[in-house]
């Protein structure tokens, strides 16, 4: 190790005694130092002191109080008013609920005696329309549906308007309605019972003599006729005047007879019997249309009496 440049010697060891370990010292709070005169604040300069220099307040200036601050009592006195005005609404909407009711029963009833007066307006016509089902002239179509139709419909309000009542007047009301109704819907089935019943039983127009006619012309004109007959009163309700309803089905059922007879005349040229054939055809129909205004006008008395019930209810409402 030499000849390349290092040397080697041998390590020396040194052992030593440690040190003796020193006293623990007390640890001494130190104060801040106090500062100097200088450095003290105005405040405390001024509070010190017993006299004030001139010029010694000329850094002070009065302090901002906030606007809310000073308006406590403001806010108090607007939540007093909401307060009152919230009360007054209350207050005013109690009353309204409390008197809501019978304002509305008032006007209900004023409603409903405008609606009694127009339907004791289209009683007369009504009336004069049941009296005259049961004459020889038959009505007019037109000017019967218009008046069957206005009644109606005058009715028909015042039972709407009935329901929101009770008691007494909402009686009267829904009887008066109840009874034009019946009575108008039972005109007009009767009066259309009546119309078919006339076109149905008009005489047909056949020869009276064998001279105008033969046996198969005379067949099919039968034939038609019939079918014509049968077809028109088929259409005719059972419930509207069932009496008069089973002499029409008694003289349908003869009508089979009726024709036999007929072209058996035809057959043998025999017009005298051919005549008096057609004569009692005819003499039946006019039997049954007198039946039928016989009846029509019974039925009209009936309904002349419901209207009287009904006027006296529509009177006794009006009158309160």
């Amino acid at each position: 190790m030499e000849v390349l440049g290092f040397y080697d010697e041998p390590y020396q060891v040194a052992a030593r005694t440690p040190p003796p370990r020193k006293a623990a010292t007390a640890i001494r709070a130190s104060q801040p130092p106090r500062p100097s005169a200088d450095s003290r604040s105005r405040v405390s300069t001024l509070w010190e002191t017993t006299e004030i220099t001139e010029g010694s307040l000329d850094w002070w200036k009065p302090q901002v109080v906030a606007r809310r601050k000073l308006g406590g009592r403001r806010v108090r006195v607007s939540s007093l008013g909401i307060a009152m005005v919230v009360g007054g609404v209350l207050l005013a909407l109690m009353l309204f609920l409390v008197q809501r009711p019978e304002r509305l029963a008032e006007e209900s009833i004023s409603t409903l005696r405008t609606d009694a007066r127009a339907v004791m307006e289209t009683l007369a016509p009504l009336e004069a329309l049941v009296t005259s089902m049961g004459n020889s002239q038959p009505p007019d179509l037109a000017a019967t549906t218009a008046t069957a139709l206005e009644a109606e419909s005058a009715a028909r309000g015042l039972f709407t308007d009935a329901r929101s009542l009770s008691g007494p007047d909402r009686d009267g009301a829904v009887a008066a309605a109840g009874g034009v109704l019946e009575v108008t819907s039972r005109t007009n089935r009767l009066i259309a019972y009546r119309l078919s019943t006339e076109n149905a039983l008009v005489p047909p127009s056949l020869p009276v003599s064998a001279e105008d006619t033969d046996l198969p012309s005379a067949t099919e004109a039968v034939t038609s006729w019939r079918a014509d007959v049968e077809t028109g009163l088929a259409e005719l309700g059972t419930e509207v005047l069932p009496n008069h309803r089973v002499s029409l089905e008694d003289w349908l059922a003869s009508l089979g007879s009726w024709q036999t007879r007929y072209l058996d005349a035809v057959r043998a040229g025999d017009g005298a019997a051919m005549t008096a054939t057609i004569e009692g055809l005819v003499a039946e129909m006019e039997s049954l249309e007198a039946g039928l205004l016989e009846e029509l006008a019974a039925a009209g008395g009936e309904l002349l009496a419901e209207l009287a019930d009904s006027r006296k209810a529509l009177e006794r409402l009006l009158r309160g």
